[in-house]
């Protein structure tokens, strides 16, 4: 038992001193994850729970430079009402979210602004959600269903060194490439559509903390 103690403890005095940081980020999304509007077939009701949480890896690079991975999840909740006020559908789901990105800090004491970029990958999980199963009758639109989505990621904070700690509020903007799923529901005339449509948005805003160990400066 002593040994696997001395053993551990090596290998975390090891791991601190080698380029990688590990830690925990977290926040909350500013925009909901869902458009959607009440139209002639019934009413759509989203709910984006407002957390966002994951695991951080990040290797330090010279020059203030360096590469971070993110692992992060996120749920929302889905309801769909018929004309006649009775639901048809109440749906739970979440997503993983995989931002691979570069970051570059500026070298000054203390206070570090940085900026990063890069790219995602957002993946639902749990119990699919398509425009046919919220919205079901026969005027509702072609639903396009995409579990898993790519996105291009740009963001900005500061990081804040506390002794072993570092701390890292941050902004972070994504645009998806495309959407995870979308429905027309209105009524068609003359090639026209009325009424509205629910579909999963393509642009994502969220404010976030990071808090990460070890990493070599």
């Amino acid at each position: 038992m002593r040994l696997a103690l001395i053993f551990v403890l090596g290998a975390a005095a090891a791991w601190c001193t080698e380029p990688f940081a590990i830690g925990v980020k977290g926040g909350v999304p500013i925009n909901d994850f869902v458009n959607g509007t009440n139209t002639a077939s019934g009413v759509l009701n989203s709910t984006t729970n407002r957390y966002i949480v994951g695991p951080e890896l990040e290797l330090n690079l010279p020059w203030g430079f360096g590469v971070e991975f993110d692992a992060m999840y996120r749920h929302y909740n889905f309801q769909g009402f018929g004309v006649s006020g009775t639901a048809n559908t109440k749906t739970s789901t979440g997503a993983w979210e995989f931002p691979l990105l570069a970051k570059w800090r500026v070298p000054i004491p203390v206070l570090h602004p940085f900026i990063d970029g890069g790219v995602s990958w957002d993946h639902l999980t749990g119990a699919g959600v398509t425009a046919s199963s919220v919205f079901p009758g026969s005027n509702s639109g072609p639903g396009v269903d995409n579990n898993t989505v790519f996105g291009y990621v740009g963001g900005a904070g500061i990081e804040i060194q506390a002794k072993h700690v570092r701390i890292e509020p941050e902004i972070r903007y994504t645009r998806w490439g495309s959407q995870h799923f979308i429905s027309s529901n209105g009524i068609s005339t003359g090639g026209v559509t009325s009424g509205s449509a629910f579909s999963s948005n393509q642009n994502q805003l969220e404010l976030l903390v990071g808090l990460t160990f070890g990493g070599a400066r």
